[in-house]
């Protein structure tokens, strides 16, 4: 398989054609102020900022269903589960809340240097990340309502149709491509694909990077000239050359906390406690998980926000 993407990674601030209200002085003051300060915190390598400081235990309730992690599953899951007026969902994330800082696409890599991540390292490497420190490279991952799509680099993108298939042929039905494409149709908003494959109205808006800079739209004509078409990577052939396809909406990046998440806070069933570490999950003798324990930072309150 060929795919040869092309992305242009500007700074996009909502509404920020006029300098009304001072919007466009706030973003660049937000813009300055977070880009020194990233990579300059403290380095998290393990879990003892939530270590509990005694063995007292407050009782939070029953839920009918408990979610750990608000990330790029759990913010959907969570989601879902709480449409059911009559079902009590607890979300649990380590992390807080996403930012105006994290909602602008182009800062990507400075978020990866905030407290919006993880910072993961790869094991040692004996063939790759030989340039890199203790040979190890960086694996990203986030913290805060939308997990990694707080800090990864919007790309919409399903993937290859076999690979669904082969993991339906080693014993997983439902897992076919003609299977999950009904749900990726409905969840997607594109208004430019084959209507049979692509979705239109869905809650995840999809666009192409715009505007297009002239050494992309150079590099796109060139690859045409050389007899590469022009394709909808998550369409139906994806040998050839193409914009980026991105989960953004006016120029603001869509989390799946923002998309999923943000709607759903008025629901009275859903409980969302931010900062919190689960320490343990409990599971009974018949192996059925029945309680969590969690530890909320003490300057830090979970909240329903």
């Amino acid at each position: 398989m060929s795919l040869l993407l092309v992305c242009l990674c500007s700074t996009f601030v909502s509404s920020a054609y006029s300098d009304e209200g001072g919007l466009v002085d706030y973003y660049v003051d937000l813009i300055t102020k977070e880009q020194d300060r990233a990579f300059k915190h403290p380095i998290i390598d393990n879990a003892n900022q939530y270590r509990p400081l005694h063995g007292n235990y407050s009782d939070y309730g029953t839920f009918d269903h408990i979610v750990i992690g608000a990330g790029s599953a759990g913010a959907v899951v969570a989601n879902r589960l709480s449409e059911d007026a009559f079902t009590k969902v607890l979300l649990l994330e380590a992390g807080g809340q996403q930012s105006n800082f994290s909602d602008i696409p182009a800062m990507a890599f400075y978020l990866q240097g905030l407290e919006y991540n993880w910072n993961y390292f790869s094991t040692p490497q004996t063939t790759s990340c030989l340039g890199m420190y203790k040979r190890q490279c960086s694996y990203p991952r986030g913290r805060g309502l939308g997990g990694t799509t707080i800090i990864n680099g919007l790309i919409h993108s399903r993937g290859n149709r076999e690979d669904y298939n082969q993991w339906s042929l080693a014993g997983n039905p439902g897992w076919s491509y003609d299977d999950v494409l009904p749900l990726f149709k409905k969840v997607e908003n594109f208004q430019h694909g084959d209507d049979s494959l692509r979705g239109k109205g869905g809650v995840v808006n999809v666009e192409y990077q715009d505007p297009i800079s002239p050494q992309a739209s150079a590099f796109l004509e060139a690859n045409e000239e050389l007899g590469r078409h022009l394709v909808d990577y998550n369409g139906e052939n994806q040998l050839g050359v193409s914009r980026t396809q991105l989960d953004k909406y006016k120029g603001r990046r869509l989390s799946t906390g923002n998309t999923f998440l943000l709607p759903a806070l008025q629901r009275k069933n859903l409980n969302i406690s931010l900062n919190s570490f689960v320490i343990k999950i409990l599971i009974n003798r018949r192996k059925r998980a029945y309680a969590t324990s969690f530890y909320v930072r003490e300057f830090l309150v979970p909240h329903k926000f």
